[in-house]
Protein backbone atom coordinates (compact mmCIF):
# COMPACT_ATOMS: atom_id res chain seq x y z
CA UNK A 1 0.00 0.00 0.00
CA UNK A 2 1.24 3.48 -0.79
CA UNK A 3 0.96 5.07 2.71
CA UNK A 4 3.00 2.27 4.31
CA UNK A 5 5.76 2.58 1.75
CA UNK A 6 6.00 6.38 2.33
CA UNK A 7 6.39 5.80 6.04
CA UNK A 8 9.18 3.30 5.48
CA UNK A 9 10.99 5.70 3.20
CA UNK A 10 10.85 8.47 5.87
CA UNK A 11 12.18 6.12 8.55
CA UNK A 12 15.10 5.08 6.36
CA UNK A 13 15.88 8.68 5.53
CA UNK A 14 16.01 9.65 9.24
CA UNK A 15 18.37 6.75 9.92
CA UNK A 16 20.66 7.93 7.18
CA UNK A 17 20.60 11.49 8.62
CA UNK A 18 21.69 10.31 12.07
CA UNK A 19 24.48 8.06 10.84
CA UNK A 20 25.95 10.10 8.00
CA UNK A 21 29.09 12.14 8.75
CA UNK A 22 31.62 13.78 6.48
CA UNK A 23 35.22 12.78 6.37
CA UNK A 24 36.27 15.83 8.46
CA UNK A 25 33.80 15.20 11.31
CA UNK A 26 31.12 17.72 10.23
CA UNK A 27 27.51 16.55 10.00
CA UNK A 28 26.24 16.17 6.48
CA UNK A 29 22.93 17.74 5.44
CA UNK A 30 20.33 15.03 4.77
CA UNK A 31 18.60 14.54 1.45
CA UNK A 32 14.96 15.17 2.07
CA UNK A 33 11.97 15.52 -0.11
CA UNK A 34 9.78 18.50 -0.66
CA UNK A 35 7.88 17.86 2.61
CA UNK A 36 11.01 18.50 4.76
CA UNK A 37 11.94 22.00 3.55
CA UNK A 38 11.75 23.54 7.06
CA UNK A 39 13.92 20.75 8.53
CA UNK A 40 16.46 21.28 5.80
CA UNK A 41 16.68 25.02 6.48
CA UNK A 42 17.16 24.41 10.21
CA UNK A 43 19.84 21.83 9.48
CA UNK A 44 21.61 24.26 7.15
CA UNK A 45 21.67 26.84 9.97
CA UNK A 46 23.16 24.28 12.35
CA UNK A 47 25.83 23.42 9.78
CA UNK A 48 26.67 27.09 9.27
CA UNK A 49 27.06 27.62 13.03
CA UNK A 50 29.18 24.50 13.32
CA UNK A 51 31.52 25.62 10.59
CA UNK A 52 32.01 29.02 12.27
CA UNK A 53 32.23 27.72 15.84
CA UNK A 54 35.84 28.90 16.26
CA UNK A 55 35.01 32.40 15.08
CA UNK A 56 32.05 32.49 17.45
CA UNK A 57 34.23 31.41 20.37
CA UNK A 58 36.88 34.00 19.47
CA UNK A 59 34.25 36.77 19.33
CA UNK A 60 32.83 35.69 22.70
CA UNK A 61 36.29 35.74 24.31
CA UNK A 62 37.08 39.17 22.83
CA UNK A 63 33.75 40.55 24.04
CA UNK A 64 34.40 39.20 27.54
CA UNK A 65 37.87 40.75 27.59
CA UNK A 66 36.54 44.12 26.41
CA UNK A 67 33.74 44.01 28.99
CA UNK A 68 36.13 43.12 31.80
CA UNK A 69 38.56 45.87 30.79
CA UNK A 70 35.75 48.44 30.73
CA UNK A 71 34.30 47.27 34.04
CA UNK A 72 37.59 47.21 35.98
CA UNK A 73 39.72 49.84 34.24
CA UNK A 74 37.50 52.37 32.42
CA UNK A 75 34.11 52.51 34.17
CA UNK A 76 33.89 54.83 37.19
CA UNK A 77 31.66 53.78 40.10
CA UNK A 78 28.86 56.18 41.03
CA UNK A 79 27.50 56.60 44.56
CA UNK A 80 24.26 58.21 45.72
CA UNK A 81 23.68 59.83 49.12
CA UNK A 82 20.34 61.02 50.48
CA UNK A 83 19.24 63.29 53.31
CA UNK A 84 15.79 64.39 54.45
CA UNK A 85 14.25 67.68 55.59
CA UNK A 86 10.90 68.44 57.20
CA UNK A 87 8.94 71.59 56.33
CA UNK A 88 7.40 73.33 59.33
CA UNK A 89 4.07 74.61 58.10
CA UNK A 90 2.98 76.46 61.26
CA UNK A 91 5.15 79.49 61.90
CA UNK A 92 5.37 80.98 65.40
CA UNK A 93 5.47 84.73 64.82
CA UNK A 94 7.26 86.99 67.22
CA UNK A 95 4.42 89.50 67.08
CA UNK A 96 0.96 89.35 65.65
CA UNK A 97 1.63 91.11 62.37
CA UNK A 98 0.68 88.64 59.63
CA UNK A 99 1.06 91.28 56.97
CA UNK A 100 4.76 91.62 57.71
CA UNK A 101 5.84 88.07 58.59
CA UNK A 102 4.53 85.30 56.37
CA UNK A 103 5.29 81.59 56.36
CA UNK A 104 4.45 78.56 54.23
CA UNK A 105 0.98 77.17 54.81
CA UNK A 106 1.84 73.63 53.73
CA UNK A 107 -0.21 73.75 50.55
CA UNK A 108 0.82 72.09 47.30
CA UNK A 109 2.02 75.42 45.90
CA UNK A 110 4.22 76.11 48.93
CA UNK A 111 5.75 72.63 48.82
CA UNK A 112 6.49 72.94 45.09
CA UNK A 113 8.02 76.38 45.72
CA UNK A 114 10.32 75.03 48.42
CA UNK A 115 11.43 72.21 46.10
CA UNK A 116 12.38 74.75 43.42
CA UNK A 117 14.23 76.86 46.01
CA UNK A 118 16.27 73.84 47.13
CA UNK A 119 17.39 73.01 43.60
CA UNK A 120 17.72 76.59 42.42
CA UNK A 121 20.94 78.05 41.05
CA UNK A 122 21.30 80.38 44.04
CA UNK A 123 21.52 77.55 46.55
CA UNK A 124 23.66 75.48 44.17
CA UNK A 125 26.08 78.39 43.85
CA UNK A 126 26.40 78.56 47.63
CA UNK A 127 27.13 74.81 47.74
CA UNK A 128 29.81 75.23 45.06
CA UNK A 129 31.41 78.06 47.01
CA UNK A 130 31.22 76.25 50.35
CA UNK A 131 32.78 73.01 49.04
CA UNK A 132 35.09 74.72 46.49
CA UNK A 133 33.82 72.47 43.70
CA UNK A 134 35.46 74.65 41.06
CA UNK A 135 38.76 73.06 42.14
CA UNK A 136 37.32 69.54 41.80
CA UNK A 137 37.94 67.89 38.40
CA UNK A 138 34.67 65.98 38.78
CA UNK A 139 32.73 69.24 38.61
CA UNK A 140 35.16 71.32 36.56
CA UNK A 141 35.90 69.63 33.25
CA UNK A 142 38.74 72.05 32.48
CA UNK A 143 40.82 70.42 35.24
CA UNK A 144 40.46 66.86 33.92
CA UNK A 145 43.34 65.31 31.97
CA UNK A 146 42.62 64.54 28.31
CA UNK A 147 41.03 61.16 27.66
CA UNK A 148 42.63 58.26 25.85
CA UNK A 149 40.92 59.13 22.58
CA UNK A 150 42.13 62.74 22.79
CA UNK A 151 45.66 61.57 23.60
CA UNK A 152 45.64 59.13 20.67
CA UNK A 153 44.37 61.82 18.36
CA UNK A 154 47.03 64.25 19.52
CA UNK A 155 49.75 61.67 19.05
CA UNK A 156 48.52 60.87 15.54
CA UNK A 157 48.21 64.48 14.45
CA UNK A 158 51.45 65.53 16.15
CA UNK A 159 52.74 68.85 14.97
CA UNK A 160 50.58 68.80 11.86
CA UNK A 161 47.60 70.09 13.85
CA UNK A 162 47.24 73.86 13.35
CA UNK A 163 47.88 76.02 16.37
CA UNK A 164 44.78 77.84 17.56
CA UNK A 165 45.27 81.17 19.25
CA UNK A 166 43.07 81.45 22.34
CA UNK A 167 42.08 84.95 23.36
CA UNK A 168 43.27 86.22 26.71
CA UNK A 169 40.57 85.94 29.36
CA UNK A 170 40.55 87.93 32.56
CA UNK A 171 40.92 85.89 35.77
CA UNK A 172 37.53 87.10 37.02
CA UNK A 173 35.80 85.93 33.85
CA UNK A 174 37.62 82.59 33.98
CA UNK A 175 36.59 82.08 37.62
CA UNK A 176 32.97 82.99 36.81
CA UNK A 177 32.90 80.50 33.93
CA UNK A 178 34.37 77.77 36.12
CA UNK A 179 31.75 78.47 38.77
CA UNK A 180 28.95 78.28 36.18
CA UNK A 181 30.29 74.96 34.90
CA UNK A 182 30.43 73.58 38.42
CA UNK A 183 26.88 74.77 39.11
CA UNK A 184 25.61 73.16 35.89
CA UNK A 185 27.26 69.84 36.74
CA UNK A 186 25.95 70.00 40.31
CA UNK A 187 22.42 70.63 39.05
CA UNK A 188 22.66 67.41 37.04
CA UNK A 189 24.05 65.50 40.01
CA UNK A 190 21.44 66.46 42.64
CA UNK A 191 17.70 66.04 42.86
CA UNK A 192 15.04 67.15 45.34
CA UNK A 193 11.72 65.36 45.75
CA UNK A 194 8.77 65.54 48.08
CA UNK A 195 7.30 62.39 49.57
CA UNK A 196 3.63 62.32 48.64
CA UNK A 197 1.16 63.62 51.20
CA UNK A 198 3.93 64.64 53.63
CA UNK A 199 6.04 67.68 54.47
CA UNK A 200 9.23 65.61 54.06
CA UNK A 201 11.77 66.51 51.37
CA UNK A 202 14.46 64.12 50.15
CA UNK A 203 17.74 65.49 48.78
CA UNK A 204 19.82 63.09 46.66
CA UNK A 205 23.39 63.71 45.49
CA UNK A 206 25.43 61.61 43.06
CA UNK A 207 29.25 61.54 42.99
CA UNK A 208 32.20 59.30 42.26
CA UNK A 209 33.02 59.34 45.99
CA UNK A 210 30.52 58.23 48.67
CA UNK A 211 31.93 60.75 51.15
CA UNK A 212 31.62 63.58 48.63
CA UNK A 213 28.03 62.61 47.77
CA UNK A 214 27.07 62.62 51.47
CA UNK A 215 28.88 65.94 52.00
CA UNK A 216 27.02 67.57 49.10
CA UNK A 217 23.61 66.38 50.33
CA UNK A 218 24.29 67.49 53.93
CA UNK A 219 25.67 70.85 52.78
CA UNK A 220 22.57 71.50 50.69
CA UNK A 221 20.35 70.80 53.71
CA UNK A 222 22.49 72.94 56.01
CA UNK A 223 22.60 75.92 53.65
CA UNK A 224 18.85 75.69 53.05
CA UNK A 225 18.21 75.78 56.82
CA UNK A 226 20.57 78.74 57.25
CA UNK A 227 18.83 80.52 54.39
CA UNK A 228 15.45 80.01 56.06
CA UNK A 229 16.86 81.33 59.35
CA UNK A 230 18.14 84.41 57.55
CA UNK A 231 14.69 84.93 56.04
CA UNK A 232 13.17 84.81 59.52
CA UNK A 233 15.73 87.26 60.86
CA UNK A 234 15.03 89.64 57.99
CA UNK A 235 11.27 89.31 58.53
CA UNK A 236 11.65 90.01 62.25
CA UNK A 237 13.82 93.04 61.53
CA UNK A 238 11.30 94.27 58.99
CA UNK A 239 8.52 93.86 61.57
CA UNK A 240 10.56 95.83 64.07
CA UNK A 241 11.09 98.67 61.62
CA UNK A 242 7.40 98.66 60.73
CA UNK A 243 6.39 98.84 64.39
CA UNK A 244 8.88 101.66 65.01
CA UNK A 245 7.44 103.70 62.17
CA UNK A 246 3.92 102.97 63.35
CA UNK A 247 4.73 104.06 66.90
CA UNK A 248 6.15 107.32 65.56
CA UNK A 249 2.98 107.95 63.59
CA UNK A 250 0.81 107.22 66.64
CA UNK A 251 2.92 109.51 68.78
CA UNK A 252 2.30 112.28 66.30
CA UNK A 253 -1.42 111.56 66.33
CA UNK A 254 -1.37 111.53 70.13
CA UNK A 255 0.36 114.89 70.29
CA UNK A 256 -2.18 116.36 67.88
CA UNK A 257 -5.03 114.89 69.90
CA UNK A 258 -3.62 116.26 73.17
CA UNK A 259 -3.23 119.69 71.57
CA UNK A 260 -6.82 119.52 70.40
CA UNK A 261 -7.96 118.54 73.90
CA UNK A 262 -6.01 121.44 75.36
CA UNK A 263 -7.74 123.81 72.95
CA UNK A 264 -11.11 122.36 73.83
CA UNK A 265 -10.34 122.67 77.54
CA UNK A 266 -9.32 126.32 77.10
CA UNK A 267 -12.61 127.06 75.38
CA UNK A 268 -14.75 124.87 77.61
CA UNK A 269 -17.60 127.36 77.54
CA UNK A 270 -17.87 127.04 73.78
CA UNK A 271 -17.63 123.22 73.70
CA UNK A 272 -20.37 120.90 74.81
CA UNK A 273 -19.87 118.08 77.28
CA UNK A 274 -20.68 115.47 74.63
CA UNK A 275 -17.89 116.74 72.38
CA UNK A 276 -15.39 116.57 75.21
CA UNK A 277 -16.42 113.01 76.01
CA UNK A 278 -15.91 111.99 72.39
CA UNK A 279 -12.44 113.56 72.38
CA UNK A 280 -11.54 111.79 75.62
CA UNK A 281 -12.63 108.42 74.20
CA UNK A 282 -10.52 108.96 71.08
CA UNK A 283 -7.57 110.02 73.19
CA UNK A 284 -7.89 106.92 75.39
CA UNK A 285 -8.08 104.68 72.32
CA UNK A 286 -4.92 106.21 70.83
CA UNK A 287 -3.08 105.81 74.14
CA UNK A 288 -4.11 102.15 74.38
CA UNK A 289 -2.96 101.47 70.84
CA UNK A 290 0.34 103.24 71.51
CA UNK A 291 0.92 101.18 74.66
CA UNK A 292 0.13 97.91 72.83
CA UNK A 293 2.44 98.69 69.93
CA UNK A 294 5.22 99.79 72.27
CA UNK A 295 4.97 96.43 74.06
CA UNK A 296 5.03 94.59 70.72
CA UNK A 297 8.12 96.42 69.52
CA UNK A 298 9.94 95.73 72.78
CA UNK A 299 9.12 92.02 72.50
CA UNK A 300 10.19 91.97 68.85
CA UNK A 301 13.50 93.68 69.61
CA UNK A 302 14.18 91.34 72.52
CA UNK A 303 13.39 88.26 70.46
CA UNK A 304 15.52 89.45 67.54
CA UNK A 305 18.48 90.18 69.80
CA UNK A 306 18.18 86.76 71.46
CA UNK A 307 18.03 84.95 68.12
CA UNK A 308 21.05 86.80 66.76
CA UNK A 309 23.03 86.15 69.97
CA UNK A 310 22.29 82.40 70.06
CA UNK A 311 25.47 81.04 68.43
CA UNK A 312 25.80 77.68 70.20
CA UNK A 313 23.28 74.91 70.60
CA UNK A 314 23.41 75.30 74.37
CA UNK A 315 22.31 78.92 74.03
CA UNK A 316 19.57 77.89 71.61
CA UNK A 317 18.26 75.24 73.99
CA UNK A 318 18.28 77.72 76.87
CA UNK A 319 16.57 80.37 74.71
CA UNK A 320 13.88 78.04 73.39
CA UNK A 321 13.21 76.51 76.84
CA UNK A 322 12.08 73.31 75.13
CA UNK A 323 12.18 69.87 76.79
CA UNK A 324 13.02 68.03 73.57
CA UNK A 325 15.94 70.35 72.81
CA UNK A 326 17.25 69.84 76.34
CA UNK A 327 16.97 66.06 75.88
CA UNK A 328 18.85 66.13 72.56
CA UNK A 329 21.59 68.51 73.75
CA UNK A 330 23.90 65.83 75.33
CA UNK A 331 23.82 63.80 72.07
CA UNK A 332 24.64 66.53 69.52
CA UNK A 333 28.36 66.37 70.18
CA UNK A 334 28.66 62.75 68.98
CA UNK A 335 25.58 62.00 66.87
CA UNK A 336 25.00 63.70 63.49
CA UNK A 337 21.37 62.57 63.43
CA UNK A 338 20.83 64.14 66.85
CA UNK A 339 22.33 67.39 65.54
CA UNK A 340 19.91 67.45 62.61
CA UNK A 341 16.98 66.63 64.91
CA UNK A 342 18.11 69.41 67.27
CA UNK A 343 18.30 71.99 64.44
CA UNK A 344 14.89 70.97 63.07
CA UNK A 345 13.33 71.17 66.54
CA UNK A 346 14.90 74.59 67.08
CA UNK A 347 13.31 75.74 63.81
CA UNK A 348 9.92 74.70 65.25
CA UNK A 349 10.50 76.35 68.62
Amino acid sequence: MVPSEAKNIDVNTQSQMQSSRSSNGLPVAPHVGGSGTEDFELWSLVLALWRGKWWIMICVVIAMLIGGYYAYRVAVPIYTARTTLVLESQQANVVDVQSVIGGPTGSFVDIATEVEVMRGRTLMGKVVDRLDLTSDPEFNGALRPPGRIAQLRASLLGNNQPQETTPTVAPEVRAARARERAVNVLLRRVSVSNIRQTYVFQISAVSQSPQKAALIADTMAELYILEQLQVKFDATEQATLWLTERVTELKTQLENAEAAVAEFSASADLVSVEALQVQEIQLKDIRDRLTSLSTDIIMAQSRLAALEAAETREDRAALANDIQLTRLLPQVATDAQARRAFDQRFEQA
